[in-house]
């Protein structure tokens, strides 16, 4: 039994919405990115840290840690 699948128009967003999307991030530039990059390395950061206080990691436990993870970025 084959049943064909029909979109409603109202599922779809508007066109206009797309284009202005796509033109939005093709108008990205490598600044941007840059910063988006910098940003999510910071939250990260935050996270980790936050972590390590929740585990209660001491200074040397959480430097192994580091360590550890700038090894399998580096990869």
């Amino acid at each position: 039994m084959s049943e064909d699948i029909w979109f409603e128009d109202a599922l779809l967003p508007p066109r206009e919405l797309v284009e202005d999307t796509v033109k939005g991030l093709a108008n990205l530039d490598e600044h941007h990115l840059a910063a988006a990059e910098n940003k999510g390395a910071a939250l990260e950061q935050e996270l980790n840290e936050r972590v390590y206080r929740l585990f209660d990691l001491t200074a040397e436990e959480t430097a192994l840690i580091e360590k550890s993870l700038r090894r399998q970025t580096a990869r």
